[in-house]
């Protein structure tokens, strides 16, 4: 500290003398003299003194307490003011002078040391604090995220005191329009909740950091997801909240992208061991089903055909086969035998499906036209029986949205039809059942994406809950009623799109608000 350079500014030399024989004493240096203003400011700026000693009364335009002003602003100098008079005027000119302190003549040797040990130390703290205020803000400014700080208290919210630049822009804001907003105007309702602030404040507090994800809002309403640093530092000789809050959509997509890969593998691995089960019981009972059918078939002709083994037995029995036929009619035997044989038709129906669902595909993958396929199987939907057995297909509003020069797909013809007229039945079927009012409408979508082809398949219907959406490529599942699905046909598909043709599948649907059904084929295998 001893070897501190002082400036002396003082307009009465014998004065001036004195303070330089105490300062030689007490073993600081003087650098200069100086007795006015202007002589004041010229020679900090070449000396560069550790601490000046200012005169408040001093000869020329300006007195010390405006040199001094000059001074801290270009040099930040400490000052140290000397009087022989100090009135509330000049105490209060003093203050806005930022001094590090005074002292009143005549100057004592040991007031002098004490005041300038004083000087000289704060001066020293404050260098220190605009050191780490520097870094802050370089932080503020080099660093990615935005960064927000706030004052701590228990309750309430107060304002922000400072954000960096990135805050403004990815908030939208400008710094005077965020200073004026607190934590709780950039937060979603659920996160700005009193009591949920209340304890992450607790745990703050308790434990100086905290790192959670929460929702923010931009200045056009769009909210986003954020995770949150925040750490309780002193700010301005005050606990504050620092928050470095960085923008995770891209993560949380990524993740919500791995989550429904994770799904899409578990379904398949599902899919693939439900597909064995299924194989091994439709083989056990297509042998008793296929009996079961040839028998039925074999009783109705040897009942209602006039073959001349039917009439040779008639007549070694002494049975009037007319009159057995009038009986059984009347009965209505018949009636009942070909509902057993539509019925046994509608089980082997299933366990074909059952074997489609559990074999890969055995068809010879060729280049296909996807959007000439899509024309084909829209005409095949007006025409099928199944589509108009209880409403017109034709009355459904189609709507193609196609992108132009579509690459040709590799795929398995037959097999996509199979799924497009499946998903088409399914989309007229709910939006038939639905009872709404308003037209029915299918939206076909074509677009290429990532090396694959994309088709969408979008209704106006009534749509489907979570739990449905869970379940509905499951083996079986139908929300039909009973008798007219079999649960099989969306299963099936799944299956012919993921197994047969290393694509993928997925459904996206909320209540009232239709479904989509989306197809992803790869343009090369």
């Amino acid at each position: 500290m001893n070897a501190a350079r002082i400036l002396i500014v003082e307009n009465e030399a014998i004065i001036a003398l004195e303070i330089k024989n105490s300062l030689k004493t007490l073993g600081y240096v003087d650098t200069s003299i100086v007795d006015t203003a202007e002589k004041a400011i010229r020679q900090a700026e070449l000396d560069k003194p550790d601490i000046i000693l200012m005169d408040v009364r001093i000869n020329g335009e300006m007195d010390g307490i405006e040199a001094a002003d000059i001074i801290r602003s270009r040099w930040s100098i400490p000052i140290v003011f000397s009087t022989a008079f100090l009135d509330d005027k000049r105490i209060e000119r003093m203050k806005l002078s930022m001094p590090f302190g005074y002292i009143l003549k005549p100057i004592h040797e040991r007031e002098l040391r004490i005041t300038i040990e004083m000087a000289l130390h704060n001066a020293k703290v404050e260098a220190e604090r605009k050191k780490v205020e520097n870094r802050f803000k370089v932080f503020f400014r080099a660093v990615n995220d935005a960064i927000m700080v706030h004052s701590f208290q228990e309750e309430g919210f107060a304002p922000f005191i400072e954000v960096n630049d990135i805050a403004c822009k990815r908030y939208g804001y400008t710094r005077e329009e965020f200073l004026a907003l607190t934590p709780k105007d950039i937060s979603k309702a659920v996160d700005a909740d009193r009591h949920a602030q209340r304890n992450s404040r607790a745990k703050l507090f308790e434990e100086r950091q905290m790192i959670f994800e929460a929702y923010h809002i931009r200045k056009n309403g769009e909210v986003f997801p954020v995770e949150i640093n925040s750490n309780i530092i002193e700010y301005s000789d005050h606990q504050a909240i620092l928050s470095v809050v960085r923008d995770i959509t891209e993560r949380k997509q990524a993740e919500e992208a791995l989550r429904k890969s994770e799904q899409a593998l578990i379904q398949t691995e599902k899919m693939m061991s439900i597909g064995g089960m299924a194989a091994g019981m439709a083989h056990e009972i297509n042998n008793p089903l296929g009996g079961m059918l040839q028998g039925v078939q074999t009783i109705k002709r040897r009942l209602f055909e006039d073959i001349k083994a039917n009439i040779e037995a008639a007549e070694e029995t002494d049975v009037d086969l007319n009159k057995l036929r009038l009986y059984m009619e009347k009965r209505d035997i018949l009636t009942f035998l070909e509902s057993i044989q539509e019925s046994g038709k509608k089980a082997a129906d299933i366990i074909a499906n059952m074997l489609q669902f559990s074999r890969t595909s055995e068809s010879q993958f060729a280049p296909t036209n996807i959007t000439k396929l899509i024309d084909k199987v829209l005409d095949l939907a007006g025409k099928d029986y199944n589509l108009k057995k209880h409403y017109d297909f034709r009355n459904i509003r189609i709507i193609k949205d196609f992108e132009p020069e579509l690459p040709k797909v590799p795929c398995t013809e037959t097999e996509l039809e199979q799924v497009l007229i499946n998903l088409l039945n399914n989309a007229a079927w709910a939006m038939h059942d639905s009872g709404s009012r308003k037209q029915p409408q299918i939206r076909i979508r074509v677009s290429t994406e990532e090396q694959k082809v994309r088709i969408e398949i979008e209704d106006n219907g009534p749509g489907m809950d979570r739990d449905i959406r869970r379940k509905i490529f499951e083996p079986f599942f139908t929300t039909k009623p009973v008798g007219e699905g079999t649960g099989l046909g969306l299963s099936v598909s799944y299956m012919i799109i993921t197994n047969n043709h290393q694509g993928t599948m997925e459904v996206a649907s909320t209540p009232g608000q239709g479904s989509s059904f989306i197809i992803k084929l790869p343009l090369s295998r």
